[in-house]
């Protein structure tokens, strides 16, 4: 299974649900239109892991291949990006 290490940051989103602005973990599957996007942390609290996650990925915005970030809106409106490591 491939495994993306990332950072995870919050551009724009209309909720409190995210308390970071930006998240380090990682990811099986890349931002996909039609599917949520999720990825795996460190706890911030405390337990074993931290699973975040967004409601349905609805538009690529950009994707920046030789910087390896893609920013992409969702189903709630909200805008994130994602920076491979």
């Amino acid at each position: 299974m491939i495994s993306y290490s990332l950072t995870f940051k919050k551009i724009e989103n209309n909720h409190d649900k995210l308390r970071d602005d930006s998240i380090a973990g990682t990811a099986s599957l890349l931002p996909t239109i039609g599917l949520p996007f999720i990825m795996y942390a460190k706890p911030r609290d405390s337990g074993d892991i931290r699973v975040v996650n967004t409601s349905r990925v609805t538009e690529i915005i950009a994707e920046e291949t030789t910087a390896k970030i893609i920013t992409f809106k969702t189903r709630s409106g909200s805008i994130y990006s994602v920076i491979l490591k």
